[in-house]
């Protein structure tokens, strides 16, 4: 049976990849690739979360650790650069050191035992790594740039105003709550042993700030519930399909491919969440066409009407004119 802490890593995975594949369609700007960027890297954790909760090999456990520790050292720094870019900031050293210390801790992660030296059965399922001196040092860094991403985005929220003020609003609450949750994945490797269901918040801190830097918008109640209705029930089957997998075929897969069973729902997750977003957005597009039918009947008769208006140059005639558009089109 899988335990939490893949699928979690399952969850995490699929959730991120969806965003990344709606990023990689519809992101118009910098901020945005920066942001796919991101979720590409959480992803890859998710994917390492959830092999590493299945792996009964201590050796093979080792390994992983080691390269999946590649993806969580550029977590905060992407996370750094959005701020960096939706902030406007003007410290581009700071951003290279952060880049640069990511890629030496890479590179210690793969090659030395001073970064992880070994791992131990933790919660009697599943191994976890174990933090050595270089590691301290890591983790210290990842936090810093975690804080000190929250304190440029205070800074800026308390000068801003508008559109960027709410983007920095939700970017600032979102990671919070992200943070905190994937921060308990370092407890057991420092030898705390409380069980990192912290994993099951960052999806949803994932959804809320690709919220804010796609764009901030009140939308209107109808079109926002149906989008809501909508995503609910085509990832209750992307994210569902999966797990149905893995919690009901996993003793026949076993028996069918042996231990690398678990990449059957992982590669089933992989294609639901590429696929998702075009049925999700296929389905959203048909809805708000017949939502927004009446309102758009509106506006090409309206936009019609004008057309011959601007040749009316007597006032009066042309002021009874719009009444009687305008009356006869919207029905009052």
């Amino acid at each position: 049976m899988p335990n939490p802490f893949s699928i979690a890593g399952l969850i995490l995975a699929s959730s991120t990849f969806f965003l990344f594949v709606i990023l990689l369609l519809y992101g118009r700007n910098r901020l945005h690739r920066i942001w796919m960027a991101f979720n590409f890297v959480v992803g890859l954790w998710g994917i390492g979360a959830f092999v590493l909760g299945g792996i009964d090999n201590p050796n093979f456990a080792l390994v992983v650790w080691r390269v999946v520790h590649l993806p969580i050292a550029f977590i905060p720094v992407l996370n750094y650069h959005v701020v960096y870019e939706l902030c406007g900031l003007k410290e581009k050293k700071v951003l290279f050191f952060a880049y640069l210390q990511a890629v030496v801790f890479s590179i210690f992660s793969l090659f030395s035992a001073q970064f992880i030296p070994s791992v131990r059965l933790v919660f009697g399922s599943f191994y976890y790594d174990q933090a050595g001196f270089v590691f301290y040092i890591f983790f210290a860094l990842w936090g810093f740039f975690v804080g000190y991403s929250h304190f440029k985005l205070f800074q800026v929220f308390l000068k801003s105003t508008g559109r960027l003020r709410s983007q920095i609003l939700y970017f600032f609450w979102g990671t919070l709550v992200g943070f905190s949750g994937g921060a308990t994945n370092f407890l057991p490797a420092l030898g705390i042993d409380l069980y990192p269901f912290g994993n099951f918040t960052i999806p949803l801190y994932c959804f809320i700030v690709s919220y804010a830097v796609m764009e901030y918008q009140l939308l209107d109640i109808k079109i926002s519930i149906t989008r809501t209705g909508i995503f609910i029930i085509v990832y209750s089957f992307v994210l569902g399909i999966p797990f149905a997998i893995a919690f009901g075929l996993r003793e026949q897969l076993q028996l069918l491919i042996g231990e690398i069973w678990w990449l059957v729902p992982l590669i089933s997750s992989t294609v639901l969440a590429t696929v998702g977003p075009s049925i999700y957005l296929y389905i959203q597009r048909k809805a708000e066409d017949r939502l927004l039918q009446e309102q758009r009947r509106y506006q090409t008769t309206l936009r019609r009407a004008s057309l011959g208006m601007g040749r009316v140059k007597d006032l009066k005639r042309l002021l009874k004119l719009t009444v009687n558009i305008v009356t006869r089109t919207v029905r009052i």
